[in-house]
């Protein structure tokens, strides 16, 4: 707003309205410019978003020498004093933001590294409390951790956070574990923790689309390496690679279990949880295939619109179920949340024989919305007006 007005302040007069095509041209040259400084320049000089901070620095600066030299002003001593005053305490309020960003990394107790790229920021990190674990965050979210031993050695066995064996996935495997070999699509890579689960012969894909969380869960995990499964790394949009799948796909290689696993940060790509979406996905499964999404997340019910999409087009394929799970060991797990699209009576059994203390299982009905669509959502009517904690 503040800009705003300065620029409205600058215009051209009527007598000079012939200026007003390079009035225009200069705006939009600004336009650009801080684009080109916000998307390409900031990522590569900086390693956390300190531009933000910068710029409310210069501009409060700027604000208050503006109030200072503004002749409007000379006579209001009183008035300026008091804006200073304030401007100042905005500005310390405003580097103290900065020291808070730049050193909390949630829980880190040894911070092995800081990346930042189109997608955000990535933090690796140590987590020492009862059990050490190492770690990767995407802004203040844990998007996956592994285990380390006494030799300080990871542990590739293990699956810790949202994917313990109480978990969606954890259950859903175990029921396909009968099978000679399974073959698993995950869209979401984070550490590649669900290739713990792997066994030999086990087919293992994962959709990727930041080659920098490729490049560390390669590189600074094991579960990849160590898993027994045959792992393969898919860069890309997940949709659009499962997408280009179809037209060659044999019934042997599609999938017995497909994760929707992208939903937990405060950025929800919406286009994985559309009508066509899940089209897609449904294309990509056996006959007997479940469908898992990870709808762990804070601020939004994300069992909503999957569910209801369900009941229009698939009440008499699949039966929407939802799993809530509490962590196994507090300090290596977190309590997840699944929805499963199970086309099998035998599954919707098994499952409900799970339920405990620790595992809920619920059948999903929703009440009759307007479906999501590539052209239509509505992320309001999904927002949990009291976050969990």
């Amino acid at each position: 707003m503040f800009c705003n007005g300065e620029i409205f302040k600058t215009r051209p007069k009527e007598e000079s309205s012939h200026n007003l095509p390079v009035f225009y041209l200069l705006i939009s040259l600004g336009g650009v410019i801080g684009s080109l400084i916000a998307n390409i320049i900031a990522p590569l000089i900086f390693k956390e978003y300190l531009e933000l901070f910068i710029v409310v620095c210069l501009l409060l600066i700027y604000s208050g020498y503006l109030l200072i030299t503004d002749n409007n002003y000379q006579e209001k001593k009183l008035f300026i004093i008091k804006k200073i005053q304030l401007g100042l305490l905005t500005i310390i309020l405003t580097m103290g933001l900065i020291i808070f960003s730049s050193f909390k990394a949630q829980n880190c107790q040894q911070l092995l590294k800081t990346e930042r790229n189109f997608y955000g920021v990535i933090r690796t990190c140590i987590l020492e409390k009862t059990y050490k674990q190492k770690a990767i965050l995407h802004g203040r979210i844990v998007h996956g951790s592994q285990l380390i031993n006494s030799n300080n050695k990871l542990i590739s066995n293990i699956p810790t956070t949202y994917y313990n064996n109480n978990s969606g996935i954890g259950l859903a495997y175990k029921f396909k574990e009968k099978k000679q070999k399974i073959n698993l699509g995950v869209i979401g890579l984070g550490v590649g923790t669900i290739a713990a689960y792997g066994r030999t012969d086990d087919n293992i894909d994962f959709y990727e689309i930041d080659p920098k969380i490729k490049n560390i869960a390669e590189n600074d995990f094991t579960y990849l390496k160590e898993s027994k499964a045959n792992t393969k790394i898919i860069m890309g949009d997940g949709r659009l690679m499962l997408k280009k799948k179809i037209k060659n796909l044999k019934p042997e290689n599609k999938y017995d279990i497909l994760v929707i696993d992208a939903f937990n940060g405060d950025s929800v790509p919406v286009h994985l949880l559309t009508k066509e979406a899940i089209n897609i996905y449904t294309k990509n499964l056996k006959k007997d295939g479940l469908l898992l999404f990870h709808i762990s997340n804070r601020y939004l019910d994300l069992d909503k619109p999957i569910s209801n999409i369900t009941q229009q087009y698939y009440s008499k394929i699949y039966t929407p179920i939802k799993i809530s799970s509490r962590a196994l060991i507090k300090e290596i797990d977190f309590n997840s949340v699944y929805l499963i699209l199970s086309p099998s009576r035998e599954f919707d059994e098994y499952i409900y024989k799970q339920k405990s203390k620790d595992i809920l299982v619920n059948e999903i009905k929703t009440k009759p919305d307007k479906a999501w669509t590539d052209d239509y959502n509505n992320l309001f009517s999904i927002l949990k007006f009291r976050a969990n904690k």
